[in-house]
């Protein structure tokens, strides 16, 4: 068993969302969704002299195991152990999931077989990456147990690469800089053992000249 405060606080901010939408609704007199409806009667209830209000106990009864995750074993005692066992096997239904939704393998008979092929092939390269990642996050959880530099125990491959998805880059006319990397991101590629993008702005003219020069000493010059 194990607690997960960050789905807890999705959950909690979703509901909180919902909630006061539906209120103010009711304030200015708007129809409700069958979905609407259903948490306005779950919710919420009329005071005599406040009017509808907000059930606090309904919602905290809601919310008491949100975040709570049970992984069931009759083999592997390790909470540690049992959990990457269980991540190991759910990205399997999730490779199945991608060729489906996003690779659009919910109809294959529908593809002619290049394209079949193609999709499969993208998959695989996918899964390869994915794979790379989850190594590279163990050994850096293994070299680093005792240090506890970043806990990286309940960290999914994509949850990670999510999180380092919004490292922008900004260019121009002869070359690019990134945004400035702090705090966990610096952890997460670290782990992964990938350099830290500098803020520095870099001219691709030098970076094209200098490669050339190196190309010439090497013999492939023109």
């Amino acid at each position: 068993m194990f607690y997960d405060p960050v789905i807890y606080q999705e959950a909690a901010n979703k509901l909180t969302e919902s909630l006061l939408t539906i209120k103010k609704k009711l304030l200015e007199n708007e129809a409700l969704t069958e979905q609407e409806e259903e948490l306005k009667e779950k919710f919420f209830r009329n005071d005599k002299e406040k009017g509808l209000i907000i059930v606090n106990r309904r919602v905290d009864d809601y919310l008491k195991y949100k975040g709570f995750r049970v992984l069931v074993s009759d083999s592997e005692k390790d909470p540690v152990k049992a959990w990457t066992a269980y991540a190991d096997r759910w990205r399997v239904e999730d490779a199945f999931a991608t060729l489906k939704d996003r690779l659009g393998c919910n109809r294959i008979r529908c593809s002619d077989n290049k394209a079949l092929q193609g999709k499969t092939f993208v998959q695989f390269i996918a899964t390869g990456l994915s794979l790379m990642v989850r190594s590279r996050i163990r050994c850096y959880m293994k070299e680093n147990k005792k240090a506890g530099k970043l806990n990286l125990v309940y960290e999914s491959d994509a949850k990670i690469l999510q999180v380092l998805n919004n490292v922008m880059q900004t260019r121009f006319n002869h070359g690019y800089y990134f945004d400035e990397v702090a705090g966990k991101k610096i952890k997460y590629f670290e782990a992964l053992g990938v350099g830290v993008p500098g803020s520095r702005a870099r001219d691709t003219r030098k970076m094209f000249r200098k490669n050339q020069r190196a190309e010439t000493l090497l013999g492939y010059g023109y």
